[in-house]
């Protein structure tokens, strides 16, 4: 599955949410900070 799939996926689960687009950008902008963490290459880890 490529990003833009998830994030179509990931838009339309929070599109079921009666939410601000502050508050869904603000989620949005927290979740793209999480995954590039997760994405990112391990500095030495493991």
């Amino acid at each position: 599955m490529n990003d833009d799939a998830i994030k179509a996926l990931l838009l339309e689960d929070l599109a079921e949410f009666q939410v601000s687009d502050d508050y869904r950008q603000q989620m949005w902008i927290e979740i793209l900070a999480a995954l590039e963490r997760m994405l990112e290459p391990d500095n030495g880890g493991n």
